[in-house]
């Protein structure tokens, strides 16, 4: 994953050795830290979650991603 122009991107490939943090965790906790239902401390507190490298820098990462509006017009009239 990463961020670039505020568009989350992802792909699939072999973890980067020169990376500052790592995680794995279930797309469904994923998904919640996306919508905003779940949070940080929800994270680093399930024991399901592997983190390596810095800590520090998967929190300033994960602290880039905002709660979208709970609506939005999919088509402007």
């Amino acid at each position: 994953l990463w961020i670039e122009n505020a568009v989350l991107h992802f792909r699939r490939a072999a973890p980067q050795e020169d990376a500052n943090a790592g995680i794995a965790l279930p797309k469904s906790l994923f998904l919640k830290l996306l919508v905003g239902t779940a949070g940080i401390s929800d994270l680093l507190g399930d024991s399901g979650i592997t983190v390596t490298g810095s800590k520090l820098d998967l929190v300033s990462f994960f602290r880039l991603l905002e709660k979208p509006p709970a609506s939005f017009p999919i088509v402007t009239p």
